[in-house]
């Protein structure tokens, strides 16, 4: 667990400067900070930041003969497999390192070893003796890895700032990113904020031998032939689970460990499941507000007492809140615009005084149909079961000249908006239901480069192309996929993957067992949601663990986990927001136009409108344009 880093030029005679990859690796320090290792071959520079978790073994760790350098930010979950068929092929495994077992696995079967890995990684590996570099990111995209490839080199490391301390590279904003940022609040793997830099996306591998560069994909998530059985479904999904979280215990049971408890189904599962294999009390922790209304701190305490754990609750205030801003655009890199990143950082930074690794529940929703938009769709497609053909024509054609924002001001938008929508073939109209700034919106607010990125690519593209890739035929598993695929993928794991990290907090997601999600992928989706209500979402994972969670926890109604944000920026957050996005420099960035702004502005605070998100969005991205780009380390403390 980590970081990692490196640079490969492809001039051979081109050494590597040391002093280079410790910025890069330092700059990362918080990742690890039980060891950080370099290694330069020539061209070829690699750097680590190490946490240690399941071994203490210093990296950059080798193969037999040192012809292999692997580092590695992460863990290999089925350690204990691989370790047993290198043994039985010759190898002689001399550590319990993640990184070791790769470089055996990679020896015996080259880049075919990706799709042998079950665990959560971002590695890059040197073969000296073929001269190549490899970057493996695990299935599901819970470690990070960026990188710039030019014609000279190619540079990558965990997190963008690495990159940044390379020498030659000057940063410099990517329009199509920004405007698919303000579409969805984070930006898809698809994208970087930076012109020339990119993502490895989920389930990818990146080969680079003699100049030449092949990014290819080992593993996606699939729809296969359903079961039928609902019994067979409940049982199977609920043994795949408790296996998943055995063997993870296994490899970290030696460090102190906790587990994140909201009191909802998901986290509750691995408490549960948890506290059955411990032979003592659990260390679990909630964060929560003193507003009520957004608090989980009553849902967690039944939880918590029902299973004997050992309970914290993390408050966190206004105060806090604005004090971490400086912190959460300097962690995320990237603008990124979820503002529950906030209590999942202090819930982070308080349970790393008591314990180095946390369980989490993350991702049934995605996989399973757990949202309140997923239900909305099932119940919506089924009341409303209209033909494409007539969507696209004939309500195509009435609400032609209706425009299109998501924020209604009157009954009657309200009305227009629901009509129009359902002019949308399912795919985009799923889009248009994650975005903040629609279409319509966005060429008003948009003026310059910005409105001539906006007119060549559609950001809603990004959402249509993953209801074209899946092999889902249902509809409800299509938008599954899609949810999975982006905001589980690059949302939810990069907030909670930046959020720990920043602390050194490793976390464990039982639920993103590559096995687990091919199984989910052969469950039906009339045994994902059940019904029309919010008590039939998730109903094969409900009863998978109706004999392990409390009943009343299992039906109680979800509570999202969001800050009172809306408020913020109407009372405490206001005169901070209002100083910077309306400040002379800011207006002359170039990309907005300001009246539009002025106008949601005095409709937010007016309460004629609620433009959360929107000024949200501005506000991230200004902050972090002023540190990334101009360089303002003053205005972040920094």
């Amino acid at each position: 667990m980590g970081s990692i880093c490196g640079v490969l030029n492809f001039d051979r005679k081109k050494r590597v400067d040391d002093g280079v990859i410790k910025r890069m690796s330092s700059v990362m320090k918080y990742r690890g900070t039980d060891h950080e290792g370099i290694y330069i071959n020539d061209n070829l520079g690699l750097g680590v930041n190490c946490l240690y978790l399941s071994d203490s073994v210093q990296q950059p760790v080798y193969n037999e003969d040192n012809s292999i350098c692997v580092v590695v930010d992460g863990e290999i979950w089925n350690y204990v497999d691989i370790r047993e068929l290198m043994v039985k092929k010759g190898h002689s495994v001399l550590t319990n390192s993640s990184a070791e077992i790769i470089a055996h696995l990679y020896e015996e079967f080259g880049e075919d070893c990706m799709g042998k890995l079950e665990g959560t990684f971002a590695f890059a590996l040197w073969d000296n003796k073929q001269k190549k570099l490899l970057l493996g990111r695990d299935h599901a995209g819970q470690k990070p890895l960026y990188y710039l490839l030019d014609d000279k080199r190619i540079v990558f490391g965990s997190e963008l700032k690495s990159i940044l301390e390379c020498d030659e590279i000057t940063p410099e904003v990517s329009m199509e990113a920004l405007d698919v940022f303000l579409t969805y609040s984070y930006i898809p793997s698809h994208y970087c904020i930076l012109k020339g830099v990119k993502k490895l996306e989920p389930g990818h591998f990146l080969a680079c031998s003699n100049g030449k560069t092949v990014v290819s994909e080992y593993w996606d998530f699939r729809y296969g032939s359903p079961e039928s059985s609902e019994s067979y479904c409940a049982e199977h999904l609920y043994e795949l689970i408790k296996r998943s979280v055995q063997t993870r215990l296994e490899r970290v049971r030696n460090v102190p460990f906790g587990a994140f408890l909201s009191g909802g189904t998901d986290s509750s599962t691995i408490v549960g499941m948890l506290s059955t294999m411990l032979d003592r009390p659990l260390k679990t922790f909630v964060v929560g507000f003193k507003e009520e209304e957004f608090s989980e701190f009553p849902h967690a305490r039944i939880v918590a007492e029902h299973f004997g754990t050992e309970h914290h609750e993390v408050e966190v205030t206004t105060e806090m809140a604005l004090s971490m801003l400086p912190d959460f655009v300097w962690h995320y890199d990237e603008p990124f615009a979820d503002a529950s990143a906030i209590p999942t950082y202090y819930g982070s930074k308080a349970t790393r005084e008591h314990v180095k690794a946390v369980f989490t529940g993350d991702a049934p929703d995605q996989l399973l149909g757990g949202s309140g938009h997923h239900l909305k769709e099932q119940i919506r497609r089924k009341r409303l079961p209209i033909p494409n053909f007539l969507r696209t024509t004939v309500l195509a054609a009435i609400t032609q000249n209706f425009p299109l924002d998501i924020v209604d001001k009157s009954k009657l938008d309200r009305i227009k908006r629901l009509i129009k929508m359902e002019s949308y073939p399912l795919e985009k109209e799923f889009g248009i239901r994650g975005a903040y700034f629609t279409e319509d919106v966005k060429h008003e607010l948009y003026i310059n480069d910005l409105r001539k990125s906006q007119e060549m690519v559609c950001a809603l593209g990004v959402c249509e192309g993953f209801f074209k890739k899946t092999t889902a035929m249902d509809a409800l598993d299509k938008i599954l996929y899609t949810d999975v695929k982006m905001f589980l993928m690059d949302n939810l794991m990069i907030k909670v993957d930046r959020a720990s990290m920043a602390v050194g907090l490793e976390t464990i997601k039982p639920f993103l067992d590559k096995e687990l999600m091919d199984f989910v992928g052969r469950i039906p989706s009339q045994f994902k949601i059940k019904g029309t209500t919010g008590r039939n979402t998730k109903y094969i994972l409900k009863k998978a663990i109706s004999n392990l969670v409390p009943m009343d926890v299992i039906e109680k109604k979800k509570q999202g986990f969001e800050p009172p944000l809306v408020g913020w920026l109407r009372g405490e957050l206001k005169g901070f927001a209002q100083e910077i996005l309306f400040d002379s420099k800011t207006r002359q960035r170039g990309y907005f136009n300001f009246n539009y702004i002025d106008q949601m502005w005095r409709e937010h605070q007016k309460k004629e409108a609620d433009h959360t998100m929107r000024i949200w969005e501005m506000l991230v991205f200004e902050m972090w344009y002023r540190y990334f780009i101009e360089g303002e380390k003053k205005f972040l403390n920094r």
